[in-house]
C-alpha cells in the first residue's frame, strides 16, 4: 500500500487543522536567541520521553476529546518520518468510556496495538493508525524529532518575547511565534534546559477565541532503554493485519 504522510506544522502537534486568521506580532532578537538555544538543545537529544497532557478551551472543546499519556521520540528517518511510541488514553468530554491504545513508528512503518480487539495493524501508510491517528500527532513534538527545529520561524516567521511563565514546577521563558504559514502558537520553554514544556495553539473564529494546549512532564533526554522503543512489536497473541484501523 502506498505511504501516506501528514504534513506536520512548525508546531506539529498534530492539533486540530483549521484555516487561520492572521494575526500581527513582532520579531524581537531576544525570542529568536532563545529559540537558537532550543533548537541547539534539541538537535542534541537524539532521543525524549515525557508525559504528555492535551486539551482544548471554548468551542473546541466539542471538536477536541483530552488526550494523556506517555511519549518517545527519535530522531528523523532517512525517510524524513518521525520515529515514536506512544501509550495514550482518549478521554470522553461527557459520557462514554476512556480509551487505550497505542502506537508506534520505527521511521518506515507504522503499527497500532489495539487491546480491545487484540489486534496489531502495520503498514507503511500511515492511514494504517485509522481515526484514531489525529490523537497520536497531538501528543507528539515534532520538533524532537527535525534536522532544523523551528526553521520555519528562522527563516520567515515572526517570534515576540511574552515574559517568563511556569509550567507545573519549570520556570519557562514564554514566546509567542507565528509561522509564515499563519496562525499563533505560544511557547513555554524552560529556562533551565531550553526545551520546551507547553505549547499553546490560539485559535479565533466567529465563534469566540479557542485554544489547544499541549502540556509536557517529566521530561527525560536521551533516556536509556531496555530494548528500542521504536522496534515495532506485536504483542503475543494479538492478530497482525495490514488492514487499516478502524
Amino acid at each position: 500500500m502506498g505511504r501516506f504522510v501528514i504534513a506536520l506544522m512548525v508546531i506539529a502537534l498534530g492539533s486540530f487543522v483549521l484555516a487561520e486568521e492572521p494575526a500581527t506580532t513582532g520579531r524581537s532578537n531576544e525570542a529568536i536567541e532563545i529559540l537558537k538555544k532550543s533548537a541547539a538543545a534539541m538537535k542534541n537529544a537524539e532521543t525524549v520521553t515525557y508525559r504528555a497532557e492535551y486539551d482544548a478551551t471554548g468551542w473546541l472543546q466539542a471538536r477536541v476529546q483530552p488526550v494523556e499519556g506517555t511519549v518517545v521520540m527519535g530522531e528523523q528517518s532517512k525517510h524524513k518520518i518521525n520515529p515514536f511510541f506512544c501509550e495514550i488514553k482518549i478521554k470522553p468530554r461527557e459520557a462514554g468510556d476512556t480509551v487505550e491504545v497505542s502506537a508506534g513508528c520505527d521511521g518506515d512503518n507504522y503499527l497500532l496495538i489495539d487491546p480491545t480487539v487484540k489486534t496489531c495493524y502495520m503498514d507503511k501508510d500511515q492511514a494504517v493508525l485509522g481515526a484514531k491517528v489525529r490523537n497520536f500527532m497531538r501528543v507528539q513534538v515534532a520538533q524532537f524529532s527535525e534536522p532544523n527545529p523551528y526553521e520555519d520561524i528562522f527563516k520567515s516567521g515572526n517570534a515576540e518575547f511574552k515574559g517568563e511563565t511556569k509550567v507545573g514546577d519549570e520556570d519557562c521563558y514564554e514566546l509567542l511565534l507565528t509561522p509564515s504559514d499563519g496562525g499563533r502558537v505560544s511557547f513555554a520553554i524552560s529556562k533551565k534546559d531550553f526545551l520546551p514544556r507547553r505549547f499553546t495553539r490560539l485559535i479565533k473564529r466567529d465563534e469566540g477565541e479557542a485554544t489547544t494546549v499541549l502540556t509536557i512532564h517529566d521530561l527525560v533526554v536521551n533516556p536509556t532503554f531496555v530494548r528500542n522503543p521504536f522496534e515495532l512489536r506485536c504483542p503475543e497473541g494479538f492478530k497482525q493485519t495490514d488492514d487499516f484501523a478502524p
